[in-house]
């Protein structure tokens, strides 16, 4: 509900403040004033497109602000969704800079335009010639229908389940592509995998076959080495005596000095250290050189295993074979994931199976019940629309069984109408008017209102083509539907402005040095004169001021007074001021509602 709408800088209005009650606000104008200027600043917070050229002083910004109550809408899903903090009276504003740029913000939180236009359409609906475009909309059509079947539990269920059911049905089909894919990589995986696992990376120790290779490689030389190095300490297979026996004959000889000579003795020891020494080491050279195989078979073996380590390190552009044996590792991962998703593919398919088979039942429990509303809807709203001057209007809702479900069921639904008596049905964008049309929703509206929490609904020339007594049961079904939701009307009929529980004037200011546009509220005796004004042109004389007074005791408003007293301190009158009013004017002298009573709502 739209409690406050607070404009500044904004065309023709400088500063206006106006707080907003329950049940049928009117706002009636004078000739001129301009009606085009309020609805376009309060489409300006709707999440309209607008420019610097609304700029009432251009050297300073246009502020809009609507204040609303949104305890009835149950929006907490909406707020946590785009990250905004809930509250119950929350306030939507928009700026819009010297340059044209604007802003828009919900709870002093700069958001995106179509968020803003997102919430604000939940929370206002205008409904003029060129703002009926939800009567032509499906997800309309059948929230009347669904309303009338009192559907509201079983929308609920359904709307779960078809979520739940998308959300696995999205994706089961995300996890086919990845499983195609798969599938098509899998033969390229199975083959890298293949080739790493064969060559036996867990067994691969680089380092030392390269050394065992460089000793086998070298085999013979280090044989042919050994046996000389051995051949040369012992002289075998030598023309020429060998190491040891050459210290051999060198201690035989220094043996023979020793008796001349003490220090001999010594060199004696040592000499024969060196014999044996040499000996020992001839021994293992031998044995080194028996040890020492020439095997072309392991040489071979590991020349293979190498250059197969070598090539998949190239390959596959890696250091060393404990990173092949990490991609070895990943590849069986892969493939594993490839074979495990078949089952888990098939769950899921078991389970969006199951998930259709319950959004149909439900899609086919709210067609069938859509069914049974609809000719109660076709005859009801034939009936309002009668009451509205439109006795020969026929809507029909054209219901079939769509093939899949989608968000809003299984059921496609079209409204046809027939303006005149014997007409073919149409679409309604071809034969109803924009009047028409507006009294087209007044009557589903007024039909539905006690099924359904709405929006505020603002009506725009909703009387046009019509007055007297089709205006005045307008203006009754009007007040009707403000006694569950707010409604407010923009109205050139005393009929109907007779009926709002507020009455909102807007008028021009030519006084200052610019033409100002400002509203106030009426009462007392200003409203009489305001509809009397309206009844019967300038200077109503007491004919127009007693059919005016009737019009508005019709209402139960006494007087003139509004069934609340106005609509707040800004420019509500005073009990004292209203009597003054009334005594002043009641020979019928005023020129309809004089701006000099009640305070305009501006600061």
């Amino acid at each position: 509900m739209l409690r406050h709408l607070h404009i500044r800088n904004y065309a023709l209005i400088e500063h206006l403040d106006a707080d907003l009650g329950n049940g049928l606000t009117v706002i009636t104008r004078e000739t001129g004033a301009g009606k085009s200027i309020l609805l376009g600043a309060l489409g300006l917070v709707l999440g309209k497109r607008a420019d610097s050229k609304v700029l009432f002083d251009p050297e300073r910004k246009c502020v809009v602000e609507a204040r609303f109550d949104l305890s009835p809408y149950g929006l907490e899903a909406f707020f946590a969704e785009h990250d905004l903090d809930f509250e119950r009276e929350s306030i939507l504003r928009r700026e819009i800079n010297v340059s044209g740029k604007s802003r828009a913000f919900i709870n002093d939180t700069p958001v995106k335009l179509k968020v803003l236009d997102a919430l604000a359409g939940r929370l206002v609906h205008i409904h003029s010639q060129h703002e009926t475009l939800d009567l032509n909309r499906s997800r309309f059509q059948l929230g009347v229908l669904d309303a009338l079947a009192g559907h509201a539990k079983l929308l609920s269920a359904y709307g779960e389940a078809y979520a739940e059911w998308t959300h696995e049905r999205d994706a089961l089909q995300q996890r086919r592509v990845e499983q195609e894919k798969a599938l098509a990589e899998r033969d390229y995986w199975q083959f890298q995998f293949d080739e790493l696992q064969a060559a036996d990376l867990d067994g691969v120790d680089a380092d030392s076959w390269e050394a065992e290779l460089r000793g086998l490689e070298h085999a013979e030389e280090v044989k042919r080495g050994l046996m000389e190095t051995a051949g040369l300490l012992t002289g075998d297979g030598m023309e020429e005596a060998g190491a040891t026996q050459r210290l051999a004959a060198a201690a035989s000889a220094l043996r023979g000095i020793a008796k001349w000579m003490p220090d001999a003795e010594g060199m004696l020891e040592r000499m024969s250290s060196l014999r044996m020494e040499a000996e020992a080491l001839a021994e293992d050279l031998e044995r080194l050189e028996r040890n020492t195989d020439l095997d072309p078979e392991r040489q071979e073996f590991l020349e293979s295993r190498l250059d197969q380590v070598n090539r998949l390190l190239l390959k596959h552009r890696l250091q060393d074979a404990g990173q092949l044996r990490q991609l070895r590792d990943e590849f069986d991962g892969k493939l594993q994931a490839v074979d495990a998703a078949g089952g888990d593919l098939a769950d899921l398919e078991k389970r969006v199976a199951e998930g259709e088979k319950q959004v149909r039942k439900l899609a086919a429990e709210l067609h069938k019940g859509r069914s049974g509303a609809a000719p109660i809807l076709e005859q009801s709203v034939q009936k309002l629309l009668a009451e509205v001057g439109m006795p020969h209007a026929r809507l029909k809702a054209e219901l079939e069984e769509a093939e899949a479900p989608g968000p809003t069921g299984i059921s496609r639904l079209r409204f046809v109408f027939a303006s005149n008596k014997g007409s073919r049905f149409e679409d309604l964008r071809q034969v109803a008017s924009g009047g028409e049309l507006s009294r087209l929703m007044l009557c589903i509206k007024r039909l539905v209102a006690a099924k359904t929490a709405m929006p505020t609904l603002l009506f725009d020339e909703i009387d046009a083509g019509v007055g007297g007594e089709i205006g005045k049961r307008i203006g009754h079904m009007l007040a009707e539907l403000g006694q569950a939701h707010q409604v407010l009307a923009i109205t050139h009929l005393p009929q109907i402005a007779a009926a709002g529980r507020q009455h909102l004037f807007v008028y021009k200011d030519h006084s200052g040095d610019a033409t100002r546009s400002h509203l106030r509220s009426l009462e007392g005796q200003d409203r009489v004169e305001a509809i009397a004004h309206m009844l019967s042109g300038d200077d109503p004389g007491k004919a127009a001021l007693h059919n005016a007074t009737e019009l508005l005791a019709e209402h139960g408003f006494a007087d003139g007074e509004s069934a609340n007293g106005g609509i707040g301190a800004a420019g509500a009158f005073t009990s004292k001021k209203a009597a003054q009013a009334k005594k002043g004017t009641a020979k019928g002298s005023g020129k309809g509602p004089q701006k000099k009573r009640g305070k305009p709502q501006e600061a």
